[in-house]
């Protein structure tokens, strides 16, 4: 498949391909297989619809035009000469002309004519100069058409074109045809770049309505591509072919072809050379709307666009290639955000929120890019490769340089793009705004951190806050040398925060190689000062596991606190007070070792059914209490036992139907805990035994929360926010 296109060719213009590129939107195969909908475990859904990408193409195509006069002969009417004058324009090319002569010999019937039929061409401009006479001397009994032929011109100068027959005779007749090819330009929006986001339908568990968002790209629905669409439309490529011939023992004549032009299907530069090329919005618009589109409210979002680059030029994209800088590094930044609410006739400003951002670190570099021009056919080299590799430069569809390789240099840029300020503006129902400024500062520029950040309220008053990273702390082996050999470079570790002149407070957050390897660097001591007041311990962080979850930490002047982590190590199932963390133990029956049917638990979904056995070590010797939940019948009763630890273990062993079994030391309190992945906890079982259970709808929000005894303590009902109270 080939798009139909008119082309130039050797002073001619040629027509190729028929097919129709643009995408087929009468029907939904564009949709196929894209995501209709998500159900989510609480059994709520959302629907989405999808619609193609829209972008402007700045296009130019070449067009043939013509002018002509023609002379012929009749007794009702005619003309023995016709004369038409052009003038070529600057933006005008490859003229040529196209001669036809009828014969003017007719055996036994001969014409009154005085001179032979001829079609002139004069250069007016440069004193009536002839450049082209054409007429028919070889065989004047047949007609004589000269093909389309170069015309030589200058632009600027003003022709004429003169057809002549000098005889009233209807069966004799002259024309001239005068050709040139002209760009045409305009523009035109495409579809194409994928497909976007229509509309969110959410629905609850009950398949009832809950909101619609409806998204709005651009200005009317179009965008931008990040590279330019003419670049992405190039299906050609000027060529040549090269053979090698053996002549005799110890010769090699290298043959190689006219200049060839091939054209392609689809355009001969992936798009994957351009960043992808997509398609990208200066804004953004999300729309909230009831059950009958009426809008309740609406987010606006606008974004930067910076465009890929061009190297060269486009006179050479035949030959050299497209020669394009990528910059998908400078895109994808919000500048502004602003949300609205609906005030029946139009939408009032609630907030807005502006982001200027700055170019750190700009750094050039300059790579080498070849292209090869030929094709070779195979047979015998005269000259290797690194010859012809030294010969390099351009050519065009007519003139004779053989250049074998086209070879220059194409710059990369980069950087980083870091948020410089970011202004907030609250605005009440009156009109009445409320202004924070937040500034950061970079004085650091070997990572790409703030420094400093500095905030402005509407009451005058500005808070500075120092931030320090692993870089300011290095030094040869210690810990933080450590974290950025592991390119550990983000965490703070020392902060101080001030207000307006008076420093607030200050933080020191001590690193520690646990395992004395560089694989678990973490947090050890946090030690902190307010005012002007010495700095004194805050907080001991004793023990993590292997995946970096802490184990066991303690407040200044207070017990310690030990966490089990479960759910394949992702959540904290036990919290327990007062207690080292080889003390504790908790089993919930959520990890596969449940052994009941689906939802038949005291707490979670799975308890545990006949018999249980559970051996402790690494206790320390002391009193501890066993809790755990037994089913009889119907109902789930907490039993509680104590136990003393004497030889530094302890084994469980327990029967029944069971559910949250509990050991911690009886001068401890424990606090567990169950979830479901992704969504949110399930239940809290306090220090006292008492559950409380939480559940939540099809979006994963939380609805209801209920009591040991499952009575609802307290319900949420979700809906679109449309009155905001803001106080002067």
């Amino acid at each position: 498949m080939m798009p139909h296109q008119t082309v130039p060719w050797k002073n001619t213009f040629v027509d190729i391909g028929n097919a129709n590129m643009d995408p087929d939107l009468t029907g939904n195969y564009y949709l196929a297989c894209m995501l209709q909908s998500i159900q989510y475990p609480t059994k709520g859904k959302s629907v989405f619809t999808f619609e193609p990408h829209q972008y402007l193409l700045n296009y130019q195509t070449v067009s043939e035009h013509s002018v002509g006069c023609y002379a012929f002969g009749g007794t009702a009417g005619h003309k023995s000469a016709d004369t038409v004058y052009f003038t070529p324009g600057s933006n005008q090319g490859t003229f040529a002309y196209k001669a036809w002569l009828s014969a003017y010999s007719f055996p036994g019937n001969q014409p009154i004519i005085s001179q032979r039929p001829d079609v002139s061409i004069y250069d007016v401009t440069n004193g009536n100069n002839r450049i082209v006479f054409f007429n028919n001397v070889p065989n004047p009994e047949d007609s004589l058409g000269s093909g389309k032929q170069t015309l030589p011109i200058t632009q600027g100068h003003t022709y004429m074109a003169v057809a002549s027959i000098y005889t009233t005779d209807s069966r004799i007749s002259a024309n001239c045809q005068i050709y040139w090819s002209q760009p045409d330009t305009g523009v035109a929006t495409k579809y194409g770049g994928g497909l976007r986001v229509s509309s969110v339908t959410n629905y609850d568990n009950n398949n009832n309505f809950i909101n619609k968002e409806l998204y709005q790209y651009g200005d009317g629905g179009v965008g931008t591509l990040f590279t330019n669409a003419n670049y992405l439309l190039i299906n050609s490529e000027s060529t040549f072919y090269e053979l090698g011939y053996a002549s005799g023992t110890l010769s090699c004549i290298p043959y190689v072809s006219s200049h060839d032009r091939v054209y392609h299907g689809k355009s001969v530069y992936p798009a994957s050379q351009f960043s992808g090329s997509p398609v990208g919005y200066a804004n953004v618009t999300k729309l909230d709307v009831d059950a009958l589109g009426n809008p309740n409210g609406k987010s606006v979002y606008v974004y930067s666009i910076v465009n890929d680059v061009s190297v060269g030029g486009v006179q050479a994209l035949l030959t050299q290639g497209v020669w394009m800088v990528s910059t998908p590094w400078q895109n994808g930044f919000m500048t502004h955000e602003y949300t609205y609410k609906s005030n029946g006739t139009g939408f009032t400003p609630v907030t807005a929120k502006q982001f200027i951002y700055s170019l750190y670190r700009p750094d050039t570099v300059q790579n080498l890019k070849i292209r090869a021009l030929y094709i070779s056919q195979g047979g015998c080299n005269s000259f290797g490769d690194t010859v012809l590799c030294r010969s390099t430069g351009t050519y065009d569809d007519i003139n004779t340089n053989y250049s074998h390789f086209y070879a220059a240099k194409v710059p990369t840029y980069s950087g980083a793009i870091l948020l410089q300020s970011e202004s907030d503006t609250t605005y009440d129902d009156s009109g009445n705004k409320i202004v924070a400024v937040h500034k950061n500062y970079y004085d650091d520029l070997t990572h790409v951190f703030p420094t400093r950040k500095q905030t402005y309220n509407s009451k005058g008053d500005s808070l500075f806050d120092v931030i320090r990273y692993p870089h300011d702390l290095a030094a040869p082996g210690n810990v933080y040398q450590i974290m950025l050999n592991r390119n550990i470079v983000s965490p703070p570790v020392r902060f101080i925060q001030r207000k307006n002149t008076m420093q607030l407070d200050s933080t020191n957050i001590n690193y520690y190689d646990w395992n004395g390897n560089g694989s678990l660097l973490l947090e050890k001591t946090v030690y902190a000062n307010t005012l002007s007041n010495p700095m004194e311990r805050r907080l001991n962080l004793d023990k993590y596991d292997q995946y970096g979850n802490i184990l066991q930490q303690e407040k200044a002047k207070a017990p310690n606190q030990s966490y089990q982590w479960g759910y394949y190590n992702q959540y904290p199932v036990a919290k327990v007070a007062n207690a080292p963390v080889n003390d504790i133990f908790y089993d919930s029956f959520e990890e596969g070792n449940g052994t009941s049917t689906l939802n038949d638990a005291k707490t979670g979904h799975y308890s545990h059914t006949n018999s249980y056995s559970k051996t402790l070590t690494g206790l320390d010797n002391t009193t501890y209490f066993l809790t755990y939940w037994l089913k009889s019948g119907s109902t789930w009763s907490l039993q509680t036992s104590s136990i003393t630890v004497t030889g530094g273990s302890y084994t469980i062993s327990l029967s029944g139907q069971i559910d949250d079994v509990r050991f911690y030391p009886s001068t401890a309190q424990m606090s567990t805990y169950t979830y479901d992945p992704l969504i949110g906890m399930t239940s809290a079982t306090d220090v006292k035994g008492e559950v409380t259970y939480y559940e939540y709808d099809g979006l994963q929000r939380l609805v209801t929360i209920r009591d040991k005894d499952k009575n609802v303590l307290k319900h949420f009902k979700y809906h679109y926010q449309t009155k905001t109270f803001i106080p002067k």
